[in-house]
């Protein structure tokens, strides 16, 4: 079995959030493929969303002074995209450090899995130094 970039495991409980978005025009290139990087823009839009079902949206994060910039991320891409798709984006967060977030993704058209990958982040503050993770944002992201 092939070991993907994420750290995506079957076994653990983790908080996993589905939502989906329909490939645009202006996302694919000149073969009619999705372009790679627009995969990078659906896994924010997962994570994104993700952290606003646990209640904690990027804009409430940064409006108490912390930012979540991206310091590692990684993407294995099985099959392409085209057009008009409708893709799955499902994301999974978890907490690696007293400082760092980790989200994992897969997005799927139909039940065929298209990419896995995955994004570190660290908190800093509003002047680029290390803050660490929210303690409610740790007991929210915890083992379930």
């Amino acid at each position: 079995m092939r070991r993907l970039v994420s750290g995506w495991n079957e076994n653990r409980v983790a908080h996993e959030f589905t939502t989906t978005v329909r490939v645009r025009y202006a996302e694919t290139d000149a073969m009619g493929w999705v372009y790679y990087g627009c995969y990078f823009v659906y896994f924010e839009i997962g994570r994104t969303e993700l952290m606003r079902e646990l209640g904690r949206p990027y804009s409430e994060i940064e409006k108490n002074g912390t930012r979540l910039p991206v310091v590692s991320t990684g993407c294995h891409f099985l099959a392409g995209a085209r057009y008009d798709d409708l893709l799955r984006i499902v994301t999974r967060a978890s907490v690696l450090s007293a400082y760092r977030l980790r989200f994992d993704y897969r997005i799927f058209s139909s039940e065929k899995m298209l990419c896995e990958g995955f994004t570190e982040h660290c908190f800093v503050n509003q002047d680029g130094g290390l803050a660490k993770v929210p303690r409610d944002l740790v007991e929210t992201l915890g083992p379930r």
